[in-house]
């Protein structure tokens, strides 16, 4: 007979993949399957639900980010990262879901940070030029700044090595983003409030600090 779970049964869940199966160009039928999937609570067919609908429709990135989460619901934080690089192999300009990736990746793996900052540079990579990519950046800023002993504002305390969010901030200085003028703000701000001797860091060339401190004078 069918397995019950709640309110959802198995025959219910059989029934949706039929449907979807006899009209497979419909979407509407294949989110009834996710859907259903669910509801049973099964993660092996939640697995199997999702697989089939991604691969059809593998531009959707709201499934991906939903997949992810579902995995991680059911214990499961790597296969939750596996979900988010799939996604990212299949969508690779979303900024959306590089954001919600770093992020899974720093709470997932937070003595990772070699492993975090090649990911943020990846993200930065992929998303970084683009005109929406500001959000990259920022979670590249705000991890740096954790890094530096700051919180998850972008900003470290004074006194602290900040060149590592410095750096990313001129870096996206350079990008064409729509949030330049906030990012802008964010490293004239931070600049000011750092020792000559951060600015001096190796990262910066004489001439590069002669044009930061121009910038921010």
């Amino acid at each position: 007979g069918a397995i019950v779970r709640g309110n959802m049964s198995t025959d219910e869940l059989d029934a949706a993949w039929t449907t979807a199966r006899a009209q497979p160009t419909e979407p509407t039928h294949w989110t009834t399957v996710v859907g259903a999937a669910e509801r049973l609570g099964d993660i092996a067919k939640i697995r199997t639900a999702y697989d089939e609908l991604l691969s059809r429709y593998p531009l959707c990135y709201g499934f991906w980010n939903k997949y992810a989460a579902l995995e991680k619901e059911h214990g499961d934080a790597d296969a939750s990262l596996a979900v988010f690089e799939r996604g990212v192999q299949a969508i690779g300009q979303s900024v959306e879901l590089w954001c919600a990736y770093t992020s899974a990746y720093v709470a997932t793996r937070p003595d990772d940070v070699d492993g975090a900052r090649a990911l943020h540079e990846r993200a930065v990579a992929a998303v970084g030029c683009s005109l929406l990519g500001h959000g990259a950046w920022e979670a590249y800023e705000q991890f740096e700044a954790s890094c530096a002993g700051g919180g998850g504002d972008g900003e470290a305390p004074k006194g602290t090595d900040n060149s590592g969010v410095l750096k990313v901030q001129w870096r996206a200085l350079a990008a064409p983003l729509r949030e330049l003028e906030a990012v802008h703000a964010r490293a004239r701000a931070l600049a000011l409030s750092t020792p000559s001797l951060t600015l001096a860091a190796a990262w910066l060339s004489d001439d590069e600090r002669q044009a930061v401190e121009a910038e921010v004078a």
